[in-house]
């Protein structure tokens, strides 16, 4: 199911997304079509991210990217036989983006993403995966976000009050 379908099912209000592991921009053009101002856009992957800067180039958004991989720690990792930079969500706080919506394809490592993002989380209503290997351990993480798996790979906050659609400061 991709993020049209899914916004129209659960009736979801997206303020901004954050893709991470975005391939080639695929998804791009999809949250454009629902009105998205905003998107946080990491690859880590020199020519896919190459792809999405070509890309984003004709595309009438406000995007901001950044070719690194996002994990639970700060370094360097080999994916693919190419060395990429790693950092955290955290790090990334950008004032003119009202993000809610996370979007992951992180090959396996999607809840040592989501635990490089323990701020950004207070304010994210959606997070969604494309898969997620480590599904019970990932519903125990989110809960304590007030989030909840309604589908195998969409979680959307239930519990506790969302925060404000700006980055909450360290």
């Amino acid at each position: 199911m991709n993020v049209i379908d899914l916004k129209k099912k659960y009736d979801m209000i997206i303020t901004g997304v954050i893709h991470i592991g975005a391939h080639h921009g695929e998804d791009l053009q999809n949250y454009i079509d629902i009105d998205v101002p905003d998107m946080l856009i990491f690859e880590p992957l020199k020519t896919n991210y190459q792809d999405i800067q070509d890309m984003s180039e004709t595309l009438r958004a406000n995007i901001e990217g950044y070719q690194m991989a996002l994990g639970s720690q700060v370094g360097t990792s080999t994916i693919k036989n190419e060395e990429v930079e790693v950092d955290i969500l955290d790090n990334f706080k950008s004032r003119s983006g009202n993000y809610n919506f996370i979007n992951i394809n992180a090959e396996g490592s999607e809840l040592e993403v989501l635990k490089g993002g323990m701020i950004v989380l207070n304010q994210i209503n959606y997070v969604y995966f494309k898969n997620n290997s480590n599904v019970e351990e990932t519903d125990e993480f989110l809960s304590e976000y007030g989030m909840e798996r309604m589908e195998d790979f969409l979680y959307i906050k239930t519990k506790g009050e969302t925060k404000p659609a700006k980055w909450i400061e360290k």
